[in-house]
């Protein structure tokens, strides 16, 4: 199988988590034309005609996009070891703290992801603390809903493995946007 993702993307992150809790083999792949990159999508529109990131695609070429469904799709193929809880009430907790993070935390985080690709000059304040104060919303949601058991997840190695690849991936969106806006500069008379 092969995991069409970007590292810089919040949703392809929870399927490489779950593929590296399970210690499954699939090939991970960066499609080109994601975030500051000037190329074009090309041939992943066949692969994912959404035209967004993460896709999966099994052996037998069929593919199968959005991040919730292939983290399904793999648990039901590889229930060992489970990273679903068992009892019914935590699994409803479990998948409504992923809603909480895909409509009210990523949600927020889209002007910050738009800006990224922009240069400072142009980011303006007001939208920077309209979307911070979505964010905090966000967040304090999700406290509600983890409770005091909290989720020490500091120490895992496969989250720190997680945060590396991402902090990795915004560096190296950066420095791309950056390498763009200087070309475009030269380029223009």
């Amino acid at each position: 199988m092969k995991l069409y993702q970007t590292y810089a993307s919040p949703f392809p992150t929870r399927v490489r988590l779950l593929i590296y809790a399970k210690g499954l083999d699939i090939e991970i792949i960066e499609p080109p034309g994601f975030h500051s990159s000037a190329e074009s999508k090309g041939d992943y529109l066949t692969i994912n005609p959404i035209g967004r990131v993460p896709a999966l695609v099994l052996d037998d070429g069929r593919a199968l996009p959005e991040s919730e469904t292939i983290c399904e799709y793999l648990e039901d193929l590889y229930p060992e070891p489970p990273t679903r809880p068992a009892e019914p009430w935590a699994r409803a907790r479990m998948r409504l703290l992923n809603r909480i993070c895909d409509f009210y935390l990523v949600v927020a985080m889209l002007p910050f992801f738009n800006l990224s690709a922009r240069s400072r000059r142009h980011w303006q304040r007001e939208t920077i603390e309209a979307a911070a104060a979505k964010v905090a919303e966000g967040l304090d949601f999700l406290e509600v809903y983890i409770g005091d058991g909290g989720c020490a997840v500091q120490q895992d190695p496969i989250v720190a493995r997680l945060i590396a690849e991402t902090r990795d991936a915004i560096r190296e969106q950066q420095e791309a946007a950056k390498a763009l806006a200087r070309a475009r500069a030269e380029a223009s008379p």
